[in-house]
């Protein structure tokens, strides 16, 4: 029995991740100072989720473009919506930061939901 990854669920999940530690995380360091001792590593926690966003996504967008659909659309907006999650973490230090992060870890699940979507229209 062949067991197949959905790429899709995968980036949707690292996207939630990474949304739910971006807005969670600094409420967690403010709180607690305890946390706030021990984040040191915090910064490369945070690289290593979104390098995972970016992976999953491009991989499973690229696979559901060149496998099944073959719909090119998805890979801009994917590639829009992971700029807004880099520009709301790394240059937008105002109260901006978590509506463009909000906006954009949206497009990055509309993105991977469509690709998934079209996969199975394809599929059936």
């Amino acid at each position: 029995m062949k067991m197949k990854i959905n790429l899709d669920a995968l980036g949707v999940t690292a996207s939630l991740l990474c949304a739910v530690h971006c807005l969670v995380m600094p409420l967690v360091l403010a709180v607690s100072p305890i946390v706030s001792e021990h984040a040191e590593g915090h910064e490369s926690f945070e690289g290593i989720i979104i390098a995972c966003t970016l992976i999953l996504g491009t991989w499973s967008l690229i696979h559901g473009w060149r496998k099944h659909h073959g719909k090119w659309f998805l890979l801009p907006l994917f590639a829009s919506g992971f700029a807004g999650l880099l520009a709301s973490h790394y240059w937008i230090n105002d109260g901006w930061s978590v509506p463009v992060l909000i906006l954009s870890i949206t497009v990055i699940i509309y993105a991977h939901v469509h690709n998934w979507w079209l996969g199975r229209k394809i599929a059936h």
